[in-house]
């Protein structure tokens, strides 16, 4: 999140945000973090710390998620491919909180 301006291929501007979100209708919970980078390693913990083992992630094709499959039950798209929602599985409820 952040501004727009590019030095050597990244933004040097942004902060990094990850975020998790509860899909129940009218009752879900968000959770957010800002880090200064959003890989597994700060990932990772932040799942586990709040999401209940045993749990379905829905998430995109990022490598970041790799691993979570031996805590969790992990449904993916892949936006890379166009792919934006498969059998019921998207990212849609997290991307839609970061634009309200």
């Amino acid at each position: 999140m952040g501004g727009k301006h590019r030095q050597q291929g990244k933004y040097d501007n942004k902060t990094a945000v990850v975020g998790i979100v509860e899909k129940k209708k009218g009752v879900g919970r968000v959770k957010t973090f800002t880090t200064k980078h959003a890989d597994a390693t700060v990932t990772l913990p932040f799942i586990k710390a709040n999401v209940e083992a045993g749990s379905t992630l829905q998430t995109d094709e990022s490598r970041i998620y790799s691993r979570v499959k031996r805590d969790f039950t992990h449904e993916f798209v892949n936006h890379s491919k166009f792919e934006y929602v498969k059998a019921g599985v998207h990212t849609n409820t997290i991307e839609g909180f970061w634009v309200s």
